[in-house]
């Protein structure tokens, strides 16, 4: 069997698949794979079991510095916008960073990354507490290119052709890729701006303060971009293969991939699925040339899931999971992915999580065959349990027991 997950809760995959599995192997012996994934969120440098880890210490988004790890695996090196952007960075001071916090810190992390000698660049990113449209990345990729700092503010339009253009030359011939775990556009009735109410307790007129910002910060960014288009010499466009955001000859999207993605000449603030990820950092990435692909896949394809498939044999059985098993999964997460891929080789796959909200039709279409609570109904989030790791590796310690007398081919 495979085990396949997703973090559940407070429990990173890493555990739940330990979990899971430890739980199995008390009621049948099988042959048992662990495959923790992620979907790009905070944590997806752990499921990179082998790939090597630097640490450095970047700019904050409020200031001071804050340790962020560069991991490289067969050539390629896997950032964590989290770790830079996350909400755990600046405790308390969330307000604060969304007004005035600087993707600065990513920025240099990705220009170390490149510096070393990265060629593929991998940036996992989600839903942020900066949210100033990737200014501060797009500022940093400049200096570092420039090899000084760069004083101009954010809002002066007179600096940004050239920062962009300096930026844009760092990149030239790296592939970066965003791993996006989120697929809000940055403005918008549906953006990320308007998110910040329900992710962040934002009050909603500040709110729509933050989203007009990034609104004129992402103008400036994708100004620059038409600037520096037309100062460049003219090529023939490349195809963009699967779908992806400024896709790269012969590097189309990861297997399975639903990239969801525009081409780099109709980028808008308001429109490009996952624009809004990193508060906007992965729309200033993609203006610069990345490709934005839904993270799971991308991980997915990085770790061989396809392959742990192929072997499993007409008898496997796969298990993945997510904190709630809900209608918002079975479209895009870990789940459906690893449902959808099993799905076309006739597996059975269950998938467990925390509470299950959706019904099995709802969950058919992924490739879910069944599902399965840790606990019964929905938990709400403040109830001690919910966030208690050693609580929810013991639930799922015995889910996984209960699951082998079931799914078992033995």
């Amino acid at each position: 069997m495979l085990v396949a997950t997703d973090r559940v809760g407070a429990l990173p995959a890493v555990e739940v698949a330990a979990a899971l599995g430890a739980g199995w192997r008390t009621e049948r012996d099988d042959d048992l794979r662990s495959l923790p994934m992620s979907d790009g969120s905070g944590g997806v440098l752990a499921v990179l079991a082998d790939a090597s880890r630097e640490v450095h210490l970047v700019p904050g988004p409020l200031g001071g510095t804050v340790p962020a790890t560069i991991a490289r695996r067969a050539g390629t090196a896997w950032i964590d916008a989290d770790e830079v952007l996350g909400a755990h960075v600046v405790p308390g001071r969330i307000g604060e960073a969304l007004s005035a916090g600087s993707s600065t810190g990513l920025g240099v992390l990705v220009a170390r990354a490149v510096r070393e000698g990265a060629t593929r660049v991998v940036v996992g990113m989600t839903a942020a507490v900066v949210h100033d449209a990737g200014a501060g990345l797009v500022t940093a990729l400049a200096e570092a290119a420039h090899g000084r700092g760069d004083r101009a503010p954010d809002d002066d339009p007179q600096a940004w052709p050239e920062r962009f253009a300096a930026a844009r030359g760092l990149l030239t011939d790296v592939d970066v890729v965003v791993a996006r775990a989120v697929d809000d556009p940055l403005t918008g009735l549906h953006g990320a701006g308007a998110m910040l109410t329900e992710r962040f307790g934002v009050d909603p007129a500040d709110a729509q303060r933050h989203d007009r910002r990034a609104g004129s910060l992402a103008a400036e960014i994708l100004g620059a971009r038409r600037a520096s288009d037309l100062a460049r010499p003219a090529v023939t466009p490349l195809p963009v293969l699967g779908g992806g955001i400024g896709a790269r000859a012969g590097g189309g999207a990861p297997s399975g991939a639903h990239s969801h993605g525009d081409e780099p000449a109709r980028l808008d603030p308001s429109r490009t699925p996952g624009g809004g990820a990193g508060g906007g950092a992965a729309l200033a990435l993609a203006a610069l040339g990345a490709r934005l692909f839904d993270g799971a896949d991308v991980v997915a394809a990085e770790l061989g899931l396809d392959g742990a498939l192929d072997v499993l044999g007409q008898d496997g059985v796969v298990v993945t999971s997510a904190t709630e098993v809900g209608s918002d999964e079975a479209r895009s997460s870990v789940m459906s992915g690893v449902g959808r891929r099993a799905a076309e080789r006739a597996l059975p796959v269950v998938a467990v999580g925390r509470t299950v909200t959706a019904s099995r039709r709802e969950l058919a279409p992924s490739g879910i065959s069944a599902s399965a609570a840790l606990v019964p109904g929905r938990l709400p989030d403040e109830e001690p349990a919910a966030a208690d790791p050693a609580a929810l590796g013991r639930a799922l310690e015995d889910r996984g027991a209960r699951l082998a007398r079931t799914w078992s081919r033995r």
